[in-house]
Order: C-alpha cells, then structure tokens, then sequence
C-alpha cells in the first residue's frame, strides 16, 4: 500500500482537496498579520507550497485525462 494511499483513507476528502487553499490563506495570513521579515519568508513559502501543490494536481487531472481519452478512444479503435 502506497503512502498517499494510506494518507487519503486517513484524511477527509475534503481536507485533501482543501490543502492548497489552506497553504494560500495561511500563507497571506502571515504576512498581513505578523509584518516582520520572518513572517513574509514564512508566509511566501506557505504561498509557494500552495501554488506548487495546485500546479502538480492539475497537471496530474490533465494527464490522467488525456491517457482515459487516449485508452477510450484506443478501444474504439480495436473494436471496428
């Protein structure tokens, strides 16, 4: 059993799609609240964990769609 298997039979789905969002509103959380140096290194790497785990997501929905749409259309193929 895989880790990100074991992570989301664990995990509320909502919490797992939530993710990024949370690492963006904490990150600017951050930087608005505390307003020091540290704060807008720490708020800028929450933001950046956020945009980099949204980017992988949908790059990874994109890809498993273009390979469903290659495999159906594939099968349509075989079948004539």
């Amino acid at each position: 059993m895989e880790l990100r298997e074991i992570w989301l039979r664990t995990q509320p789905e909502w919490f797992y799609k939530a993710l990024p969002y949370i690492y963006l509103a904490s990150g600017v959380a951050t930087i608005l609240v505390l307003r020091n140096k540290m704060a807008v290194f720490s708020g800028v790497m929450l933001i950046s964990a956020g945009a980099i785990v949204w980017f992988m997501r949908t790059a990874s929905r994109r890809r498993a769609r273009e390979v469903s749409r290659h495999a159906s259309s594939t099968r349509k193929g075989r079948s004539r």
